[in-house]
Order: structure tokens, then sequence, then C-alpha cells
């Protein structure tokens, strides 16, 4: 395994803990009523929401761990190269899983459904994935 692709994966995978615990944090408070790993694990699968917490979330990290691996092959990586990579989950997120699930794409055009996505993937994700690849990376 290449250093760079090691350090993607490695940057993904800290990534998507720190979403994870974004998100258990905003259910904690009150402002979400379940994770959306945990409800799209209940829609697939079924079963209470602690298996479906603990399954959805293992799936959300491996997902995003493995959505972390194509962006070690980005020629001089950057911060804000890692932030418009973060804008693919991003979609996946607001247009093609809910059209998927014939649900309203882009959250019928919620702000909140919106930003919350954005927040997760872009600004989490995305900064974490690009620290980690950056610093990794050899110097040009």
């Amino acid at each position: 395994m290449t250093p760079t692709l090691r350090s993607a994966l490695i940057g993904a995978l800290y990534g998507s803990l720190a979403v994870v615990g974004a998100f258990a944090l905003m259910v904690v408070l009150g402002m979400i009523p379940k994770a959306p790993f945990t409800a799209q694990w209940q829609e697939l699968a079924g079963g209470g929401w602690v298996l479906a917490t603990v399954l959805g979330g293992l799936a959300f990290v491996a997902i995003g761990t493995l959505w972390g691996a194509p962006f070690a092959w980005v020629p001089r990586p950057a911060m804000w190269k890692a932030w418009l990579w973060a804008v693919v989950p991003t979609l996946w997120a607001v247009w093609a899983w809910p059209a998927i699930n014939g649900k309203p794409t882009f959250a019928g055009g919620d702000p909140v459904g919106l930003l919350i996505p954005v927040v997760m993937n872009v600004v989490i994700w995305g900064s974490i994935l690009g620290w980690v690849v950056t610093r990794a990376a050899p110097a040009r």
C-alpha cells in the first residue's frame, strides 16, 4: 500500500468517525431524532435502534473510509481539493440515496436538511481527509 493511499484511508476513517461522533452529539442534544445511518439501516434491514445504530454506524464508517480511497490519486493534494472531493458523498446523501428510496431529493428544499450533509461531509469529513493527506504527501 502506498503512503498516499494509506493516508487517504486513515484520513477518511478519522473523518468518518468524527462524523459519527457529530451525529451522536446531535442526537444527545435533541437536534435530530436519530442518526441518518440508523434510519437508513432500519429502512434496509429493520431492527431496533441499538442494533441499527451499531451496524449502521459500522457500515457508515466502512463506506466513508472507502469513499476516501480514490483521493489518494489526486495530484498535489490540498484542502480545497478534499472539500471538492467531499461533494461526491454529499450528492449521494442528498440526491442519489433519496431518489433510490423514492424520497424527495435535496431534502425537499429544507435548508437544514441540506446544511447537515454539507457540514458533515464537506466541512468535517473533507477537512480531516484533506489535512491527513496533505500532511503525508511528499513535498513537490
